[in-house]
């Protein structure tokens, strides 16, 4: 038997989250900044909860926002691609990584019992979410600074 009680406390909680994707980043505007990393994808999620006749499994939650079972997988975000910050010029900002695939959940129960009393608090909550991609960064292209001079006026008669 398990038994919770509050708000959020689900009685069985599994998330598999897949890791984001690196940067990639040039120090040097000379050639092109490159793409970023791919966020993870997370695989799939089963949970198995068998009891018996004599033995039933029991999951009883009273608080709001509170489900007898939770079973969540989210891709990891796209990296952030081609930050490219040059002083020299010549470089070109490339593009972002593709978010990581949710992987599939399976939730089997056998003589398992699941009570809720609280708002929000269903037997059984499972989603599964792809990541977003992530953009190019923006470009910063700065020049050496330039020593200005007037031209001396012309001289009548010259």
């Amino acid at each position: 038997m398990i038994t919770t009680g509050g708000t959020n406390s689900p009685a069985i909680a599994a998330l598999l989250q897949g890791g984001a994707g690196g940067p990639y980043n040039a120090i040097f505007g000379v050639s092109n900044a490159g793409s970023a990393g791919n966020g993870g994808g997370t695989g799939d999620l089963a949970i198995t909860l068998t009891g018996t006749p004599s033995a039933p499994i029991q999951l009883t939650t009273t608080g709001g926002a509170s489900p007898g079972v939770v079973a969540i997988t989210a891709g990891g975000p796209g990296g952030t691609g081609g930050d490219l910050n040059s002083t020299l010029g010549g470089g070109v900002a490339e593009s972002g990584g593709n978010g990581g695939a949710g992987g599939n959940i399976a939730v089997k129960i056998t003589a398992t019992s699941i009570q809720t009393s609280g708002d929000n608090s269903s037997g059984i909550f499972a989603r599964s979410v792809g990541a977003l991609g992530a953009t190019v960064a923006r470009p910063t292209v700065s020049l050496p600074a330039q020593e200005v001079r007037e031209a001396p006026a012309a001289r009548p008669g010259t």
